[in-house]
């Protein structure tokens, strides 16, 4: 139920028209790659590939009560992954940067992916594109 199709095409159309195009390689619907220096990639993680508990965003499970909350179709994250490397190198250039800034325009939550796990930042509620 999510766009994430669509929250990826947003980053990437206003990527390049902040002047990001040179470096931007849209290798599938589901997937950015930024190329300078070592790889940035952008993904979207549904909502069932992480504990609800992580995300105070998704609502009520819809298997304990189909009817309160927003159950499965609550927000995914917003992925950042340069595996291979510390995360203070995963923001190493400016249009990094500029990507991690886009992303953040969402309510989604952002997850920073390095050679140290996981990193999420928190998204919310009351900014544009609201999760979905």
């Amino acid at each position: 139920m999510s766009n994430s199709v669509q929250i990826l095409d947003k980053i990437e159309r206003n990527m390049k028209q902040r002047g990001q195009a040179a470096n931007l390689v849209r290798t599938d619907a589901n997937t950015i790659t930024i190329t300078n220096g070592t790889a940035l990639v952008i993904t979207y993680d549904a909502k069932e590939s992480f504990p609800t508990s992580n995300n105070p965003m998704t609502g009520v499970e819809d298997t304990a009560s189909p009817y309160l909350g927003i159950g499965k179709a609550g927000a995914g994250s917003i992925r950042m992954s340069t595996p291979a490397v510390a995360l203070a190198a995963v923001l190493d250039t400016a249009d990094k940067i500029t990507a991690f800034a886009e992303a953040a325009g969402f309510a989604n939550d952002i997850v920073l992916e390095s050679s140290a796990g996981d990193e999420r930042v928190a998204g919310h509620a009351h900014l544009m594109g609201l999760g979905e």
